[in-house]
């Protein structure tokens, strides 16, 4: 769920291809090495309302990077986001019963209820539609 001014990407798309191979169960006998090539997405995205997306080619973002200290921090604040909302997500799927996550999503993202397909919000709260039609109609009570 990305809104306004949000970056949307994945770790993936970011990192050279081949180094994901790095994180494998098979570390010990990576032949790794730099390539040129970068990693491919493994996300897609829909927009619901009319949408402007920039997008940016890594390497040029690597190349600043490398050069000007204040990219490289740019750099570390947006990986870090990323990764921080990913951590919470995980967190909240796993510690966070079905109605709390339904309440979540309503306090986050309240300009989402009726733009959203019911088997949407259901898909990213992690139940069925049925499921959530229940939570919902408990939460109005």
């Amino acid at each position: 769920m990305a809104g306004v001014g949000d970056l949307v990407g994945s770790l993936p798309s970011v990192l050279p291809a081949g180094m994901p191979d790095l994180l494998s169960a098979k570390v010990a006998e990576s032949t790794w090495q730099p390539q040129p090539q970068w990693g491919q997405t493994n996300r897609s995205a829909i927009a619901i309302v009319d949408t402007v997306v920039e997008r940016m080619d890594m390497r040029v973002l690597m190349s600043l990077m490398r050069r000007h200290a204040a990219w490289a921090m740019v750099g570390y604040h947006a990986m870090a986001l990323h990764a921080m909302g990913q951590e919470r997500r995980a967190r909240d799927l796993l510690t966070l019963s079905a109605q709390e996550r339904y309440l979540n999503f309503l306090v986050q993202a309240p300009e989402l209820i009726g733009l959203l397909p019911q088997k949407d919000i259901a898909a990213y709260i992690g139940v069925t539609p049925v499921g959530l039609s229940r939570i919902a109609a408990r939460s109005r009570r």
